[in-house]
């Protein structure tokens, strides 16, 4: 017994002063800590407090600090502050800061979202997704304006049809409506609409949720060990498995037919696969529909919601926007050109977006080699370095009265320097990180950026929308990301007034 104590005794010591050796040596622990101690055992209670408190810590360190770390339960993040370096971190290149290994390593994506990642579907989703928007308008607005009637029921008092308010669980209905018409792009009719599907895909993404928060709290050295036993992604490819092999055998015989009549996902991915007869395709497809669902619904949803949120709570701003739609509609009909025009729609996207965000990191890399910042700061191999979204979005600098939300912010800006790009919803830049910046930025931004808009033109066209109360919930955050209210409810109405047509 009192050998076995020795033993103990004799292996803390050595891990206590391994660790003030390393505090003395690693270049890390120059870093200036915000949140707590970064102490031995102590960062622990630090990576518990920015668990709680990740935003507000996060902006107190870019109040301080150019560059700073918070504690993670398994590892340190080094955030840095300021578009400038933002912009440095964003031009560093892959073999010496890369994105996919932290990616990687921090969401364990081959335990949580997919097995494998196919080159073949994110090529689907960099050009022929984005080159195709026009095409598939016509079925965006046909999926939004369907679901939109199934969640929001017309009511009326018996003189009129629909003059009543009707209240609907907020999240809840905007999930289903970007639930909806992103996968009837993915896969199209009549899947997008089977119960079946839609339940097989939600309970992925839930279990994706659960995974990521089991590896989250886990030291790195037993994540390989306990993500292969995570059941949700095994369970989900399993059921999803006959539930979309119709679909792609049916894509794959229009393909060697040469009578191609469907136009979504599946069939881009099937497209850009050269080895489609040499694999199981629908074991290739199953994967990607899950991943993209991963990737597609969860900042989507979120980011529809908060500007939903943001309108309900403003309705003041409805008039502008139903004139600025119908203008446009009236000229160039239901049409990418006519979205164009609607200038104030994409602004009121992007600042809600800007004041909100729904996450607090962006640009998370990996450093691969030992590297100095342009400000002396040295980074040390295997070391993740982000930028933070919410604080570089709250930055005086960079924004004028940036507290303030003002939903034609960029639509101003647009008018007065008479510039067709710059400040667009979809253009990434050091001081606007929704989507990343440079070459890694999300890829699938143009079609997401289309679906926000749509479905904002049509809930404006279609609705009057209010808060009972006339107040917008505060959001909620959990971790890094930031929820619009997840127990509001909104109110809707039938416009009795609406002079274009669905």
């Amino acid at each position: 017994m009192a050998s076995a104590a020795a033993i103990l005794c004799a292996l803390l010591l050595i891990a206590f002063v391994r660790a003030v050796v390393q505090r003395k040596t690693d270049p890390i622990y120059r870093i200036p800590t915000v949140g707590g101690s970064s102490a031995p055992l102590l960062s622990y209670r630090t990576a518990f407090n920015f668990l709680l408190h990740a935003k507000h810590l996060i902006q107190e360190g870019y109040s301080k600090y150019p560059i700073f770390k918070v504690a993670m339960f398994n590892q340190w993040i080094v955030v840095v502050s300021g578009a400038e370096l933002n912009e440095e971190l964003r031009r560093i290149p892959d073999e010496d800061m890369s994105f996919f290994e932290a990616a990687e390593e921090l969401v364990q994506a081959k335990y949580t979202i997919a097995p494998e990642r196919h080159e073949s579907h994110l090529t689907a989703i960099r050009n022929q997704l984005t080159r195709n928007i026009s095409l598939v308008l016509p079925d965006m607005i046909d999926e939004i304006t369907t679901t939109l009637k199934e969640l929001v029921p017309a009511k009326g008092d018996g003189k009129s049809p629909w003059n009543k308010w009707v209240a609907v669980p907020a999240l809840e209905s905007v999930r289903s409506i970007v639930m909806r018409t992103t996968n009837r792009i993915f896969v199209g009719l009549p899947l997008c609409r089977d119960p079946e599907y839609i339940e097989i895909v939600t309970t992925y993404l839930d279990g994706v949720m659960k995974g990521c928060a089991i590896l989250f709290l886990l030291p790195g050295f037993l994540k390989p060990f306990v993500g292969p036993i995570l059941p949700w992604v095994k369970r989900s490819i399993r059921r999803l498995y006959p539930v979309l092999a119709p679909t792609v055998k049916e894509r794959i015989r229009q393909l060697e037919e040469h009578k191609k009549t469907s136009e979504d996902l599946t069939m881009w991915t099937l497209e850009e696969m050269a080895d489609f007869k040499q694999r199981d395709p629908i074991e290739i497809l199953t994967q990607c529909t899950l991943s993209s669902n991963a990737v597609a619904l969860h900042t989507t949803s979120l980011t529809m919601a908060h500007a939903l949120y943001d309108l309900a709570a403003h309705p003041e701003y409805i008039k502008p926007l139903r004139e600025e739609i119908e203008s446009a509609i009236k000229q160039e009909g239901w049409t990418k050109a006519a979205m164009g025009k609607m200038w104030k729609v994409d602004s009121f996207l992007k600042e809600s977006s800007r004041v909100h965000g729904v996450t607090v990191f962006s640009l998370m890399r990996k450093a691969v080699r030992d590297l100095t910042l342009s400000n002396g700061t040295s980074i040390p191999a295997g070391c993740f370095v982000t930028a933070t979204t919410t604080s570089t979005h709250m930055d005086g600098e960079l924004y004028d009265r940036p507290e303030a939300f003002e939903p034609f912010r960029f639509s101003d800006k647009r008018a007065q320097e008479n510039e067709k790009t710059k400040n667009h919803f979809v253009t990434t830049s050091s001081g606007f990180l929704l989507f990343g910046h440079g070459k890694h930025a999300c890829p699938g931004r143009f079609f997401a950026a289309s679906q926000l808009k749509l479905i904002l033109i049509i809930t404006v066209l279609s609705y009057d929308i209010k808060f009972a109360d006339g107040k917008r919930p505060e959001n909620e955050l959990m971790a890094t990301t930031i929820f619009p209210s997840r127990s509001a409810k909104m109110m809707f109405r039938l416009r009795q007034d609406a002079p274009v047509a669905l």
